[in-house]
């Protein structure tokens, strides 16, 4: 055997054991499962509702009446109006000795951020009273601000962070004539939905 067919076997000979170590050096692979947990981390919590108290309320004709329960300080002041005619119809509105108290609820955001908040309203079932005019106190700091009503009547207000932030709620009722009798004794109950978002 030559030379040459000796190199040549030699070349053909490691080249064929190249390739079969390259096939059977197979690539190997490693997964890396990735999470990522995201949350709107807005807590809101229920916490009393609102009681406007025991009144007896009587508009006579055109006359109507409104309770405003102050969020901040817990009374109701009635108001009767003497409406279009301007004139005194005898009209009443009188505490019967009871307290109103304000609506409560909290919310938590895990940092300081602009909240959108809007209310919607669930009326009365007897006609001849309204709930209107949500309004809150933030955290005690004595000021009334109105929640807007509906989604496109959002408010905003920035929350503390990391800390509970404490509304307390109060509205309007209004009382309108109803064929010359007050309300029948009846406890009458409607509801305000506060959405939030971001």
């Amino acid at each position: 055997m030559t030379r040459n067919k000796l190199k040549l076997m030699a070349f053909t000979c490691a080249a064929a054991m190249t390739f079969a170590s390259a096939n059977t050096a197979m690539a190997q692979t490693a997964d890396v499962p990735v999470a990522l947990i995201t949350s709107s981390a807005l807590t809101v919590t229920d916490g009393v509702g609102m009681d406007f108290g025991t009144w007896f309320l009587r508009p006579v004709n055109d006359d109507f009446i409104t309770l405003v329960l102050d969020p901040t300080t817990g009374a109701t002041t009635p108001t009767v109006d003497d409406g279009v005619d301007t004139t005194a119809d005898g009209s009443a509105a009188v505490d019967i000795g009871t307290v109103s108290t304000p609506g409560t609820f909290t919310v938590q955001s895990p940092a300081a951020a602009t909240l959108s908040v809007f209310a919607t309203l669930t009326d009365f079932t007897d006609a001849a009273l309204a709930l209107t005019l949500p309004t809150y106190e933030l955290n005690g700091t004595g000021g009334t601000v109105a929640f807007g009503v509906g989604a496109v009547n959002a408010t905003t207000f920035v929350s503390t962070g990391a800390v509970d932030d404490t509304f307390a709620v109060g509205a309007t009722v209004t009382a309108i004539e109803s064929g010359g009798q007050p309300p029948a004794d009846n406890t009458h109950g409607g509801n305000i939905q506060l959405t939030l978002s971001y």
